[in-house]
């Protein structure tokens, strides 16, 4: 049996990091924003059924896509460990945060795991990433043409809403971590999810953690980033987004 893990999150939360340590482990295929590529685009939706979504694991599996598979150029340098005996399967997801309750009502033992991170951050990441230059900043409408996209903080308010229903209705299927806190107390933090999600703390997780936090890179999409950037949002918006955290 394949054990099934869903990380989500608003666009530049930190996602991709925290993914990069969940690859490291060997027996866990990680899997790129799969519903976003071109190859699965939203083959999973409100009308599929059980059958489709294992159907749709098993195809991870063995896929050999690029961008699914964080080989694509867009994905720049990372750490990368052997795999065997792989029995997890883990989605990245920056999209399709209205499939989480329909993910769990496919396959009842699957794990969320819920990132928030603090939104001043996420914004003016949001704005500056040179592959978003969001304009909208609050309700992302230059970007958000579809419902499966999340940009701007009111897309941000609704995702952390999203987590804290489920979490109510499903509280042994959704973990919410702080990507604040487990950049603070990264080991510990991975070690608390590891037990939620019914996985064990590899000594490549361990190494992975050491190695991206050794240095830093300018490019918008790395994952070593043992700098936080600054912040240069302006004081109005900040000043707005304030008043909700």
């Amino acid at each position: 049996m394949i054990n099934i893990i869903s990380l989500h999150s608003a666009p530049r939360s930190g996602s991709t990091w925290l993914n990069t340590i969940f690859n490291s482990h060997p027996h866990i295929k990680t899997c790129y924003q799969p519903l976003f590529s071109y190859k699965y685009k939203n083959i999973i939706n409100e009308n599929s059924t059980s059958n489709d979504f294992n159907i749709f694991i098993n195809n991870l599996l063995t896929c050999d896509d690029d961008f699914i598979n964080m080989n694509a150029e867009y994905h720049g340098n990372y750490p990368k460990y052997e795999k065997n005996d792989i029995n997890t399967v883990f989605l990245k997801n920056v999209h399709h945060h209205h499939l989480i309750e329909k993910f769990i009502e496919l396959n009842n033992n699957i794990k969320i795991i819920g990132l928030n991170r603090n939104p001043i951050n996420v914004i003016n990441s949001q704005m500056n990433a040179s592959k978003e230059k969001l304009k909208d900043w609050l309700n992302g409408t230059d970007k958000n043409i579809s419902e499966e996209y999340f940009f701007g903080f009111n897309k941000w308010l609704e995702i952390n809403k999203m987590f804290i229903n489920i979490k109510n209705k499903y509280p042994n299927n959704i973990i919410i971590v702080n990507y604040e806190n487990i950049i603070n107390d990264t080991e510990n933090e991975i070690k608390k999810i590891c037990d939620f999600c019914n996985l064990n703390f590899h000594e490549n997780m361990r190494k992975c953690i050491i190695e991206l936090k050794s240095k830093s890179s300018n490019y918008d999409y790395s994952v070593y980033k043992n700098i936080e950037r600054s912040i240069t949002l302006n004081k109005d918006i900040k000043k707005y987004i304030l008043k909700y955290i």
